[in-house]
C-alpha cells in the first residue's frame, strides 16, 4: 500500500479501475499518493459508517490487484492457475 493509488489502478481490470477511481474521488484522495499518505491527517470515518465502508472497500481493491501483480510476478504456473480459476469464479464463468 506504499506505492500510489494510480498505479494500481493503471493495472487494474476494467470493473476494478472504475471502482478504485469512483471510491477514491469520493474519498477525495489524490490517486499519485499512496493509500496510506492519504490518511494521514485525515479524521477517521465513524466506525460502522458508509465513510468507514467506503474506505475499507478501497483498501481491499488495492489489496486485491497488488495481491494478483505479485501471484503473477513470481511467474509460478501452478499459483497463477489457481488465481485464473478465482477470477473466472468471481467472473461467473466457471470451466
Amino acid at each position: 500500500m506504499a506505492e500510489p493509488i494510480a498505479t494500481w489502478i493503471a493495472i487494474a481490470p476494467p470493473e476494478q479501475r472504475y471502482l478504485m477511481t469512483s471510491l477514491a474521488a469520493k474519498l477525495s484522495f489524490d490517486s499519485q499518493l499512496a493509500y496510506t499518505v492519504n490518511q494521514f491527517g485525515q479524521q477517521l470515518p465513524p466506525p460502522n459508517s458508509i465513510a468507514e465502508a467506503y474506505h475499507k472497500r478501497l483498501e481491499m481493491e488495492l489489496m486485491n490487484v497488488a495481491s494478483e501483480k505479485k501471484v503473477r510476478d513470481r511467474q509460478n504456473s501452478s499459483q497463477i492457475a489457481s488465481l485464473d480459476k478465482i477470477l473466472t469464479c468471481e467472473a461467473d464463468q466457471w470451466p
